[in-house]
């Protein structure tokens, strides 16, 4: 009886931390509080001993998190390194828990899924009712429409999100829930179009193609293996050209001569043209074919947004204007500013600073934006404001950290306080509310451990995952492919959202044991 009670609250704290990963921060912590307490006062320590030595490759994912404690030798601050330790304990108390507790029969490995899927559903159609406007908010950025967790974050949730649903309809013997699965899986990968995150979408994309590739090799028909093989390399030589030739269209650039340029505006007015701006649009030079005056006067009369102020993403609403116009191939004068009409007005107005950035779902307006972010970044050394860019300053940063931490990096707890001095120490023109960690976790990794640590918890994560031989199954893979490919472009463990994430699903796909029904 007493062993059922701690059973069923082990249940329940595992559905309320999968609940509260999307939507949670203060029920996140407490849940793992609570799992932690259930598990002390439930006892059978020698049974629970038994199955951690039993469990070898459950000791490899521990070892994970004692590098980190035997990485304090390294740091300045021991304040600082313990309270590291404290966020991490995730990495230890989950896998620690779940894997020397009594398997759970299925249908409650079940309800933990859907209990994940249902609340990140719920998010996305929070967000969504915040970007249709039903739930009034004031937002600048698409970004700022996920209310409960990064945009980031809650796009890697979708995306695992719609492989779960995808993967439980196939257990599901009635045809209702079947829909319900496959029609929430489809709403999912909608709104992941919605959110606009890059990083969710190519993620999506990316775990896609390899497990087409995994069923392509696995095939015993030489010829389907070999064909299908082929074809699958042809689709990543594609994507090269198509970026390539994107680029090349970004870099065709209008010609102009600097003697033969008109001096005034058919009004009689001034002309500036700055020739040591090298900022483009749509391969219009920004910088030409400027008339301050007549902008003001005209722009002035047509909106409520006055040419001095700020635009609704706070940027000044001026240089929105001047691109805009050059986007559409509009001089900067009375004129251009007569072309515009009310969706342009509006458009510039909100702070899109180019009329094609209205193609949400136009591939080269992704790399359009990337291109031009580097291009500012080349030119004109700015990086604020400008995600891509910005993430260069970080890495820049990272990388003088490493060469100088090479073997054993800064230690637990000193990766903040390095960033920070070398920032200081390169006088980076970043602001000190963006100074961040690499974005990116394998960087952040190497800083803090070095290519000591770095070596040994690759070394402990990969005995780990070949000794659980889950690997191969659909979910195990497919979350590995989530989680290794984010931290490319996230310090997924530095939060505590992105480590609970990590920490419970690689506990739920590779340690927790499913009773036989």
């Amino acid at each position: 009886m007493r062993s059922r009670i701690h059973y069923n609250i082990y249940i329940a704290l595992l559905i309320l931390m999968a609940v509260s990963i999307p939507l949670s921060k203060f029920t996140l912590s407490s849940s793992q509080l609570l799992l932690a307490i259930n598990w002390l006062v439930e006892g059978n320590f020698n049974r629970k001993f038994r199955k951690l030595k039993e469990k070898k490759q459950l000791i490899y994912f521990l070892g994970v998190y004692f590098v980190f404690v035997l990485w304090l030798f390294n740091t300045q601050n021991l304040n600082w390194g313990l309270q590291e330790l404290k966020e991490k304990l995730p990495l230890l108390s989950l896998p620690l828990i779940v894997g020397t507790s009594a398997p759970i029969s299925k249908k409650h490995f079940t309800w933990i899924l859907l209990a994940f899927t249902s609340s990140v559903s719920y998010a996305s159609i929070v967000s969504t009712f915040i970007y249709t406007d039903i739930i009034h908010k004031n937002i600048s950025d698409i970004r700022h429409i996920s209310l409960y967790t990064s945009h980031i974050r809650l796009a890697l949730m979708v995306v695992l999100s719609c492989f779960i649903l995808w993967n439980l309809k196939n257990e599901q013997n009635k045809m209702l829930l079947k829909w319900v699965m496959i029609l929430n899986a489809v709403w999912l990968l909608i709104f992941l179009f919605i959110l606009n995150s890059l990083t969710g979408i190519v993620i999506l994309l990316s775990v896609f193609y390899l497990l087409s590739l995994r069923y392509v090799l696995i095939k015993k028909k030489r010829f389907l293996k070999i064909t299908g093989t082929l074809i699958l390399l042809i689709i990543p030589i594609g994507i090269g050209l198509y970026i390539y030739n994107s680029y090349q269209r970004f870099n065709t650039l209008e010609y102009y001569n600097r003697n033969t340029l008109p001096k005034k505006t058919i009004n009689g007015n001034i002309y500036f043209h700055d020739f040591s701006n090298h900022q483009v649009e749509n391969g219009k030079y920004v910088g030409l074919y400027i008339c301050d005056y007549e902008l003001r006067k005209e722009w002035n009369k047509i909106s409520n947004y006055k040419y001095d102020s700020l635009d609704q993403k706070g940027q000044e609403i001026k240089y929105t204007l001047i691109r805009y116009l050059t986007s559409k191939g509009e001089r900067k004068d009375s004129l251009g500013i007569l072309s515009l009409d009310s969706t342009d007005i509006k458009t510039v107005e909100s702070g899109v600073a180019n009329y094609k950035y209205l193609r949400k779902y136009d591939p080269y307006m992704y790399l359009y934006k990337i291109f031009w972010q580097i291009r500012m970044y080349q030119f004109a050394n700015k990086a604020k404001g400008h995600s891509i860019t910005q993430r260069f300053e970080y890495l820049k940063t990272a990388v003088e950290i490493i060469r100088n931490n090479i073997l054993f990096g800064v230690g637990t707890g000193d990766t903040e306080s390095a960033f920070q001095n070398q920032y200081k120490t390169d006088n980076s023109n970043l602001p000190d509310n963006i100074r961040y960690k690499s974005h990116n976790q394998y960087v952040t990794l190497l800083v803090t451990t070095g290519i000591v640590g770095f070596l040994l918890i690759s070394f402990l994560i990969a005995i780990f995952l070949i000794k659980s031989k889950k690997l191969k199954l659909f979910l195990p893979f497919v979350f590995t492919t989530i989680l290794l490919l984010s931290m490319i472009n996230e310090d997924t463990l530095e939060t505590q959202t992105g480590l609970s994430f990590a920490a419970f699903f690689t506990t739920m796909f590779f340690i927790i044991d499913t009773k036989r029904e």
